[in-house]
């Protein structure tokens, strides 16, 4: 069960750095009366860096 868990994870992982690296334009991001420039990259990144802490800390909490 630990290597189709493992398995599954390299997959994802993969999918998501191809995807990141298809995704180069520039966005613009928004939030209250704040704005940036960046690259699309950067917003999946952190956002699945993101996903990856609030899944580690709710996991954590569990424990």
């Amino acid at each position: 069960m630990r290597i189709l868990k493992q398995a599954f994870a390299a997959i994802l992982i993969l999918l998501l750095v191809i995807f990141t690296v298809q995704n180069t334009g520039e966005v613009e991001i928004s939030f209250l009366n704040w704005s940036v420039n960046t690259h699309r990259y950067v917003v999946v990144a952190t956002s699945a860096a993101a996903g990856v802490l609030i899944g580690w800390l709710l996991r954590a909490s569990r424990r």
